[in-house]
């Protein structure tokens, strides 16, 4: 059987590691979810081995061309994906499922507006506004082919969702909603 497990490519010497350390891990932490870390380097062997999703979550991350194919290929073999950074698709590999959009690439919002419906949105009404403690800004150069705008900053999309293959795409532009000088981890 495959291994079911969250696989979270990290480079523990770059940028963005310790702000995954902070941000996001308590999160797999607290709901016991069972994941590894694995330094990009070793992406290609861990995947061959299976995993419920690929977790990339450290701002920043740049991935080799052969990290990013290795991660495709999971994807088309129906291993979902969760990303926290759309910067982090800019490789060629992940054509297949992003393109650039139109949008202007420094953002700045002052609510989060709910635009869709979802699981991820379920304690949320479609049209609802949370309002920022201060304002969120982000970059966003790049939209999931064929999404769902679940969320948006600004005008500009915060999350998306969308399906390839058999596999889920989900897209945060930004996670920095969850530091409590903005929003806070549990809305």
């Amino acid at each position: 059987m495959a291994d079911r497990k969250i696989v979270v490519p990290v480079k523990k010497d770059c940028y963005g590691y310790l702000e995954y350390c902070e941000l996001i891990r308590p999160y797999l932490d607290v709901f016991g979810m069972p994941y590894d870390e694995v330094e990009t380097k070793e992406l290609s062997d861990r995947l061959s081995g299976g995993a419920a999703l690929v977790l990339l979550a450290q701002t920043g991350l740049v991935l080799s061309d052969k990290e990013a194919e290795a991660v495709m290929d999971a994807v088309k073999d129906g291993i979902g994906l969760v990303c926290t950074d759309g910067t982090v698709l800019e490789n060629p590999a992940f054509d297949e499922i992003r393109t650039y959009n139109d949008m202007p690439s420094a953002i700045s919002g002052k609510n989060i507006e709910i635009t869709g419906e979802s699981y991820i949105t379920r304690f949320h009404k479609v049209g609802e506004s949370i309002e920022l403690y201060t304002p969120l800004g982000f970059y966003n150069h790049s939209a999931l082919c064929s999404s769902t705008i679940l969320a948006k900053a600004g005008d500009a999309p915060l999350l998306e969702v969308a399906s390839y293959n058999d596999s889920k795409i989900v897209l945060w532009h930004s996670n920095g909603w969850i530091r409590t000088s903005i929003l806070g981890p549990v809305h």
